[in-house]
């Protein structure tokens, strides 16, 4: 399960909720493998003012620590 959290500072709803989309889509890729784990993410500032690309980098780097800390 992953938890999903934007903060009010980072703009109006509208835009909470496409960040909320995009970081959706961006997990959806990470949907096949199992892990069982209860994940949350919380947004920082620069993910508004960062490009896609990067941002998906951060989150790709951010699952394989998580997951070399559960295969450890």
């Amino acid at each position: 399960r992953i938890g999903l959290s934007t903060p009010k500072h980072l703009g109006c709803a509208v835009v909470r909720n496409k960040i909320r989309r995009q970081l959706r889509a961006m997990l959806s890729t990470f949907a096949k493998e199992q892990i069982s784990l209860d994940i949350v993410i919380i947004v920082r500032k620069n993910y508004v003012i960062d490009k896609f690309e990067s941002n998906f980098d951060s989150l790709c780097s951010a699952i394989h620590k998580i997951r070399s800390l559960i295969n450890e």
